[in-house]
């Protein structure tokens, strides 16, 4: 969710939403749309994806919220607000 130099939602040169060559959002070889062998989006026998368990940290703490999880959620929105996250 990082939007300075070579955070995720960058979309300078080697951000997660630069489409040029090694970029997140890049759909040729070994960019993070590209479908073939060494790609984000390859699903082949050597894929090894990222796999997280929990929705992306400011929605996560919105649904602990909504199942009475106070304390966490507000140790997740303290955390974010420190790393610079507004909402």
């Amino acid at each position: 969710m990082y939007t300075g130099v070579g955070g995720g939602a960058y979309t300078g040169v080697g951000g997660g939403l630069y489409t040029g060559v090694g970029g997140g959002a890049y759909t040729g070889v070994g960019g993070g749309l590209y479908t073939g062998v060494g790609g984000g989006l390859y699903t082949g026998p050597d894929s090894n994806p990222h796999m997280a368990i929990h929705p992306p940290w400011p929605i996560f703490a919105r649904e602990l919220r909504k199942i009475g999880m106070i304390r966490e959620a507000e140790t997740i929105e303290y955390a974010l607000r420190n790393i610079g996250w507004r909402s």
